[in-house]
């Protein structure tokens, strides 16, 4: 694993939120969070607009709050009012081996369609799924991207640790102040936890969750239970904690784990060796991610390899979700 990705898991587990040597480091990211901020909205950097309504999906603090998840449900729900485009940065797609990068393939193999586009500059993207004819772009992790203009900005924030610890990377998981919560048009508060909003903005808060919506089996793509099943679960998400919470919720049993750097695709002699390790246990499959699943195709180990497909569900406020998509449609028919 190399360094940053080191650095940026522990992070994630809050390790680093007392270390006074790295507060120069995070000072200096959230110095220039706050300039870059500061020149966007006084305009004194140039903002691109395209010819169809964007809408930003993105949040305040790195990795793993369910940012792609709440893509796919709009993308799902807006599907009927016209062609979307999904824009996404493709965040390490050389190390996943795919060209899209491990999430946006993620969301085409569950949205179908053919308007997926990964690149860094996504104005330019954007122009380009126009011409392709999209009534829609939708901005994957978009809210520090502000050289594109959104006609809607959504944020998502795990309601178990809203702020990233409270500090910026590397310390903490913080990528923007939460003051800039108020540029948000909708903020959706993702897990359990108790958070109060309303100092920072006025958007509406709506509640989501993550829900198993089936475990497949890669190789037949046919559905399966793990109630009581033996198994080794390996993942190369930002959070596996939260894999291994939704893992719990199968009934399965386990026993080897694994985890690798967010994005990463598993070297094929390491995963046939832990599939080894679990076989020798006792274990009866390996379980993964969908995102870790789309960078496996056509593998063969030792063992069977599933999945877990997870949903994004609205658990409250269900009101503001509709009025929302209602606004983001009348904007897509004008």
């Amino acid at each position: 694993m190399r360094l940053f990705d080191r650095l940026f898991q522990e992070a994630g587990e809050g390790r680093f939120a007392k270390a006074a040597a790295l507060r120069p480091l995070s000072g200096l990211w959230a110095a220039g969070a706050l300039l870059k901020n500061e020149l966007y909205s006084r305009k004194w950097l140039p903002i691109q607009r395209l010819e169809i309504p964007v809408v930003s999906i993105g949040g305040i603090a790195a990795g793993g709050s369910g940012k792609t998840p709440l893509v796919q449900l709009l993308a799902k729900s807006l599907k009927p009012f016209g062609e979307i485009a999904i824009l996404s940065r493709g965040y390490r797609a050389k190390e996943s081996g795919l060209v899209l990068g491990d999430e946006l393939q993620m969301l085409k193999n569950r949205l179908g369609g053919s308007l997926y586009y990964a690149g860094k500059q996504r104005a330019n993207l954007g122009k380009k799924a126009l011409k392709d004819g999209a009534r829609l772009a939708l901005l994957d992790d978009g809210f520090q991207y502000r050289r594109l203009y959104r006609d809607f900005d959504l944020i998502v924030l795990e309601a178990s640790n809203p702020y990233g610890y409270e500090a910026f990377i590397p310390r903490g998981l913080l990528r923007d102040s939460p003051k800039e919560l108020c540029r948000a048009d909708a903020v959706f508060l993702n897990g359990e936890g108790e958070v109060d909003l309303s100092f920072l903005t006025d958007a509406p808060v709506i509640r989501v969750k993550p829900k198993i919506r089936r475990v497949l089996d890669l190789e037949a793509q046919r559905s399966v239970s793990l109630k009581g099943v033996p198994i080794g679960a390996f993942c190369a998400i930002a959070r596996p904690k939260k894999f291994f919470t939704s893992l719990a919720e199968t009934g399965a049993e386990c026993l080897e784990s694994w985890f690798l750097a967010d994005h990463a695709k598993p070297d094929k002699t390491h995963l046939e060796s832990f599939a080894k390790r679990c076989k020798r246990r006792g274990a009866k499959a390996l379980v993964c991610t969908e995102k870790d699943a789309v960078k496996l195709q056509g593998i063969h180990l030792p063992l069977p390899l599933c999945y877990l497909e997870i949903d994004l569900e609205i658990v409250s406020n269900r009101g503001a979700w509709e009025s929302l998509i209602e606004k983001i449609a009348s904007k897509m028919n004008n």
